[in-house]
């Protein structure tokens, strides 16, 4: 099994200050590498899913709109792009229905699948998945692990499709680890698993990002290593996904 997920998150997403709600004062980068992602998945007949933000809905639906009409299906990044785990339940209850209101609005359709915002949802065990399943999710993509499984959520459960970790340990495909790490590393490792969850954002080959400031060592080498050229090992990556075209 082999799924591609992309967030579609701008350059600042992940960096700002969760208190910090004026993002239109932020250039707005998105579609710049997004509609060649999805291009390129149209060319492979790839089909993803894309986790938006609420913000996005409702500030740029155009791109969002654009995304669903390719096939592509809409999943749910929060409203505000907050860490569940820097939430009360409560706050992210209400988070998480506004986003999801948003983006149905713009798409037409039910959104049924959530990720989580730097995939953080340790310490949140007891709520986050009967939280998801109050408000009609049916699949959650934001744990690591190497196979699908069925998650306890209230009394009923949730279908998690988790991000992959090469040797149990790393997650080898996604963000700036798929930009640090050799192609022929990450193509013989997908290789050797049957099952594999992708995921990738369109500042992951932004070279002409604004770059943020007062980052700690960790957070710039990962959020900037590798962007040159990275486009170029996605589109490998694609290519082996789909050999036969």
């Amino acid at each position: 099994m082999r799924i591609l997920t992309i967030n579609a998150e701008d350059w600042y997403n992940g960096y700002i200050s969760p208190q910090d709600r004026d993002w239109g004062r932020f250039e707005y980068r998105v579609d710049k590498w997004l509609i060649p992602m999805l291009d390129e998945l149209d060319r492979r007949k790839i089909m993803a899913v894309v986790f938006c933000t609420g913000w996005l809905a409702d500030h740029h639906p155009e791109i969002i709109r654009e995304t669903a009409r390719r096939g592509h299906e809409i999943g749910c990044n929060g409203y505000w792009h907050l860490k569940p785990n820097t939430m009360s339940r409560e706050e992210f209850a209400e988070d998480t229905r506004k986003a999801k209101e948003a983006l149905e609005k713009v798409t037409g359709r039910q959104v049924v699948a959530f990720r989580a915002p730097g995939f953080a949802v340790e310490g949140t065990e007891e709520w986050f998945f009967e939280v998801l399943k109050e408000l009609d999710f049916i699949t959650d993509y934001s744990l690591y692990g190497n196979e699908p499984k069925e998650v306890a959520a209230g009394d009923g459960v949730i279908m998690e499709y988790p991000v992959s970790l090469y040797k149990g340990r790393l997650p080898f495909i996604g963000g700036g680890y798929f930009r640090l790490l050799p192609y022929w590393l990450i193509n013989r490792a997908m290789r050797d698993m049957p099952y594999v969850m992708m995921y990738f954002h369109p500042r992951d080959f932004d070279t002409d990002q604004p770059r943020w400031e007062g980052l700690v060592l960790k957070d710039r080498f990962l959020g900037y290593v590798g962007l040159k050229g990275a486009y170029g090992k996605w589109v490998n990556l694609l290519g082996a996904l789909t050999p036969n075209l």
